[in-house]
C-alpha cells in the first residue's frame, strides 16, 4: 500500500465507501468520499514486531458555484484536500 520511513503499511480489507455526490448550493459546490482500512504495519528493519492498524481516509472538494441554482463550478475556482488518520492497534496483525 505505502511506506513511510522504515514502516510498510499493507491493507487487508476496506470498509464501505461513503460518497457525498457533487452538489451545488447558492455559493459553493461540494463533493466528498471516505472509507476505512484495516491492515498491518511492518518495520522493515525488523526492530519492532508487526502490528495491526486502522485507517480512516477522506477526501473532499469544493468550488465557487456559478450562482443561485448553479450546477457547476466557476472556472479555475476550486480546492480539494484529503486526510488520513492511522492508528496502530498494538494487536496481532490481521492478514
Amino acid at each position: 500500500m505505502f511506506t513511510i520511513g522504515n514502516y510498510k503499511f499493507s491493507s487487508v480489507s476496506f470498509g464501505p465507501k461513503v460518497v457525498t455526490s457533487f452538489a451545488c448550493g447558492p455559493s459553493l459546490c461540494n463533493d466528498a468520499v471516505s472509507f476505512d482500512v484495516i491492515g498491518f504495519v511492518h518495520d522493515i528493519t525488523n526492530t519492532l514486531s508487526d502490528s495491526g492498524f486502522l485507517m480512516k481516509y477522506s477526501a473532499n472538494g469544493s468550488c465557487v458555484s456559478t450562482g443561485l441554482g448553479g450546477t457547476q463550478c466557476k472556472p479555475d475556482d476550486g480546492t480539494a484536500g484529503f486526510t488520513a488518520s492511522i492508528s496502530a492497534t498494538g494487536s496481532d496483525p490481521v492478514r
